[in-house]
């Protein structure tokens, strides 16, 4: 990935204006050869209809929580992400292969090898800085639940269809069997850089989809991500914790995996699973976050996933 300077480059430049032009493509489709487009992967065969459609689900709103439910929740927490879990993939637990995806959770989760060279994580790292890594917002209602410093609003679409043409066959085909069962599009255009330093931490929540709206023939698709793209910019040499918990129950119980990342190494896992950053003990850790987009489903298929924190944890 040739290295890219943010002051010099006027693509780096005009991030914040094509984020307001991807919040306006809603209702204006982006042209197919827009600049923002790049980040789309040529159309690929549609994935096969799975053999039964499923049946409409009611969605049923979440009973508010009693003070004392909610307490025990925070408690409950806070005491399981002190504390070690029983299976570990990456790092000093389960080997993660060189060669091809591994599976962390079936059809949930999955780690990609060496998506990314050392020298290509270091030019990420310095873009990043360079755009500007941002502590949350104290009005954004995260105090206490994340200390990670981030970029907002950096759209690269050059980075993005750079990365989504690296991504290999088989997690593609892999993917295309998940819900919505339609062909993996791209990746969003809009990243998310980010820096632990020793200390913090992402308490557990869950993603937020990003869409993108082009043109198609006289009409319009919209592309929805379903997964989100994580990757390891530091080596885990100097890190000590820092790993991404997955709950697959959806409850803070021993069902949780810890991901631990070497550089360069991707974990692709859907919106909707339940996650956390863990606190880093010392050391530094740079990762890079981003969305994977899909086609637009034949019938409804739910409403995307939006951000929110977990069980107990929400202000």
């Amino acid at each position: 990935m040739p290295a890219v300077d943010y002051h010099e480059d006027p693509r780096m430049i005009a991030s914040a204006e094509r984020k307001l032009a991807l919040v306006a493509d809603l209702e204006r489709p982006l042209a197919q050869d827009s600049a923002l487009a790049v980040a789309l992967l040529q159309p690929r065969p549609s994935p096969p209809v799975p053999p039964s459609a499923p049946k409409p689900m009611c969605i049923k709103l979440p009973k508010p929580l009693s003070p004392r439910s909610k307490e025990q929740l925070q408690r409950a927490y806070w005491q399981h992400v002190a504390a070690p879990v029983p299976q570990v993939v990456g790092g000093r637990g389960e080997a993660i292969s060189c060669d091809g995806i591994t599976t962390v959770i079936p059809g949930r989760a999955w780690v990609v090898p060496q998506l990314l060279s050392i020298a290509e994580c270091a030019d990420l790292i310095r873009l990043g800085e360079q755009f500007g890594l941002e502590p949350p917002n104290a009005a954004a209602g995260v105090a206490g639940l994340r200390t990670s410093k981030r970029t907002a609003n950096y759209c690269n679409p050059e980075l993005a269809g750079f990365i989504a043409n690296r991504l290999p066959e088989s997690l593609l085909d892999t993917l295309e069997e998940t819900k919505p069962h339609t062909s993996v599009r791209g990746i969003h255009p809009n990243w998310r850089l980010a820096r632990y330093d020793a200390g913090d931490y992402f308490a557990a929540h869950y993603d937020q989809a990003d869409c993108l709206t082009v043109q198609a023939g006289d009409g319009k698709e919209r592309y929805d991500s379903s997964h989100t793209l994580l990757i390891s910019l530091s080596s885990r040499s100097d890190l000590e914790g820092g790993a991404t918990r997955l709950w697959p129950s959806g409850s803070y119980d021993d069902t949780a995996v810890d991901v631990e990342l070497p550089e360069g190494y991707a974990l692709v896992f859907e919106h909707r699973l339940l996650h956390a950053g863990l606190a880093i003990q010392s050391g530094r850790k740079h990762i890079a976050q981003v969305g994977i987009l899909r086609g637009m489903p034949q019938r409804v298929g739910g409403a995307p996933s939006t951000f929110r924190f977990g069980p107990g944890l929400a202000y």
